[in-house]
């Protein structure tokens, strides 16, 4: 009976990922020394998109957003 609960609650949780391909993440914060180095890296060797939403900044690659934040801002 616990393996039918189990196996019920992780296909419900499945259906809540995104579907714009194979393999979906949603979003990703990386909290980086120097996040303006991060965005280069990504957008100039990987092909990320800058993307904004209001006031936030994404980057935006096939089925994930990722944002980088400082990371001196998150230790206070």
């Amino acid at each position: 009976m616990r393996w039918i609960l189990l196996s019920a609650a992780t296909a419900a949780s499945l259906f809540g990922q995104l579907s714009t391909g194979p393999v979906s993440i949603g979003h990703i914060h990386l909290m980086v020394a120097e996040p303006e180095e991060q965005k280069k890296l990504w957008v100039g060797l990987l092909g990320a998109e800058v993307t904004h939403v209001g006031s936030l900044e994404l980057l935006k690659l096939p089925g994930v957003f990722m944002i980088a934040g400082n990371s001196s801002d998150a230790a206070e």
